[in-house]
């Protein structure tokens, strides 16, 4: 995540991708100082246990498509 924060420390625009799991929040470990966009899966959070999610694998359900697409239209504003 090191790149993620130093560009948010240089105000510039950042696409994150993160885990629902409780302790890998992007409240807690997000970009912060910058206009960002943050995709999770949109399932409840989880233990981190994969193996026994029932929604595995969720961060398959995220694409890079419509995470690039918002990012565009973040540029454009």
């Amino acid at each position: 995540t090191g790149p993620l924060h130093i560009a948010a420390a240089l105000k510039k625009p950042v696409l994150a991708f993160f885990p629902p799991v409780k302790a890998m929040t992007p409240e807690r470990w997000g970009p912060v100082g910058t206009d960002s966009i943050v995709l999770t899966p949109q399932i409840p959070s989880c233990s981190g246990k994969c193996s026994y999610c029932r929604f595995k694998p969720c961060m398959e359900g995220l694409s890079l498509e419509s995470g690039l697409d918002k990012f565009a239209k973040m540029a454009q504003l």
